[in-house]
């Protein structure tokens, strides 16, 4: 098993609602709510806990 295979299986099993995926240019994304784009998984995992802290505010820009 890769690590980022490991990574990802951490990322879905810490945040069941997204679907968490890396794309054809090595680029971390999760959809759910909204859509995430990062430049690393933890930066992912960042902006995923910040997205679900977010109560009724509007949706803005993640990183």
């Amino acid at each position: 098993m890769t690590g980022r295979v490991l990574l990802l299986h951490l990322l879905r099993e810490v945040f069941p609602q997204w679907d968490v995926f890396v794309d054809d240019r090595s680029v971390w994304r999760a959809t759910g709510a909204l859509l995430v784009s990062a430049s690393s998984p933890e930066v992912l995992a960042d902006a995923l806990m910040e997205a679900e802290g977010m109560e009724g505010g509007s949706p803005r820009m993640m990183l």
